[in-house]
């Protein structure tokens, strides 16, 4: 188990600047879209899994979303715990920093999203070696979700174009089967692609006044 050793205030933080400037780095990957700027800010005491993953999530997020502002409240931002001997035998501290965001989806679409939010994200700290460095946030937890939400936006919609085509499909091979009172007939249209529910849907209503088949 982790060992606490204390409760810290802000202002007994160590290292403040080098903080405040470990969040300003922070803003400009978030407003360049460049994932790559939050490599330097992350833990050394992070396993290469980790650090990929972050990376990983930031990549998927800033391909599909960009923030024209994106503001971490410094002056506001409060400890709630800490600190705590890290496995890296560093002193980690768990600081709430409020957040304000303006952001609009890359691709539009039926799952895409815009709007500003203000919100409080909680950053785990390590202070070590006389560096600050992320272990963990849920800000990055949140990452990458617009891109799936989109997503998940247009299967819902492709989803629901599958089940009209279905529902049309049967209907017409259900009237083919009562107006030509043959089995047969009715199977042939349902074996066939939808293209082909189309075509009679045209030739019976569309081209010329519906006719009762005569097949024998």
């Amino acid at each position: 188990m982790p060992e606490n050793t204390g409760e810290t205030t802000l202002e007994e933080l160590p290292g403040r600047e080098k903080l405040e400037s470990a969040m300003r780095r922070m803003e400009e990957a978030y407003m360049s879209g460049d994932a790559e700027k939050v490599t330097g800010i992350l833990s050394a005491s992070l396993s290469t899994y980790s650090r990929e993953g972050v990376l990983r999530r930031l990549r998927r997020e800033f391909a599909a979303t960009k923030y024209d502002n994106f503001m971490l409240d410094t002056d506001q931002m409060s400890v709630l715990e800490g600190p705590v001997r890290s496995s890296g035998e560093g002193d980690a501290y768990q600081i709430l920093v409020p957040c304000r965001y303006t952001y609009v989806s890359k691709n539009p679409g039926i799952g895409s999203m815009a709007g500003t939010h203000d919100c409080s994200h909680k950053f785990w700290m390590e202070w070590k070696d006389g560096t600050w460095g992320i272990l963990e946030s849920d800000l990055f937890a949140t990452s990458g979700m617009s891109n799936i939400a989109n997503q998940l936006g247009w299967l819902m919609f492709a989803g629901f174009i599958a089940v009209l085509v279905l529902a049309f499909w049967l209907w017409m091979s259900y009237h083919r089967l009562r107006s030509t009172r043959s089995a047969w007939k009715g199977l042939q249209l349902f074996l066939t692609t939808p293209v082909g529910a189309a075509v009679y849907f045209f030739r019976r209503y569309l081209q010329a006044p519906p006719e009762e088949d005569t097949d024998e």
